[in-house]
């Protein structure tokens, strides 16, 4: 299994599906202090990009995927990441604390969260390494594709 840097990276990866562009956001060492990671922070950026009267189900809305700060350093319960966004329910902020391998994934990535917005004009696979890279799965939507230990990922035969 991959080492991973223990703490933060303070890079966040904002995804925009419609466009199939991202940016780099750099979190200073302020906004660290005052939110550390997961929950806070993932409510903290969505509140700074969201509009007032946002359509909780319109392609304007954000979801963050935010693990822990603690993610990967084997403190206990420290293994959760947080999905936050605009209730379609009650139009205020929500968020659920999650578990299972996404937020060790995104972190091994080198990732302190991620930010979706857009609507996909094709069924996306979104692959992290040293760039992002944007994939349609059109041909395999339905079957389940597995990536189990160092076996990466082959692009050439993405059926695109």
């Amino acid at each position: 299994m991959k080492r991973i840097q223990l703490g933060p990276f303070n890079k966040v990866l904002e995804v925009d599906l419609s466009s199939e562009t991202y940016s780099i956001y750099i979190v200073d060492d302020q906004e660290r202090a005052m939110y550390l990671g997961g929950k806070g922070l993932g409510l903290k950026l969505i509140y700074d990009r969201l509009e007032p009267g946002t359509d909780p189900l319109g392609k304007d809305n954000i979801l963050a995927i935010m693990p822990g700060v603690l993610m990967g350093t084997g403190a206990i319960c420290s293994g959760r990441f947080a999905a936050v966004t605009k209730s379609p329910l009650t139009g205020i902020m929500v968020s659920s604390s999650c578990g299972g391998p996404f937020g060790m994934a995104l972190k091994t990535a080198g990732w302190d969260g991620l930010l979706i917005k857009g609507k996909a004009n094709r069924r996306p696979i979104l692959n992290s390494t040293s760039k992002v890279l944007f994939f349609t799965m059109q041909k395999v939507y339905g079957g389940v594709i597995l990536m189990r230990g160092k076996k990466k990922l082959d692009t050439k035969n993405l059926p695109l």
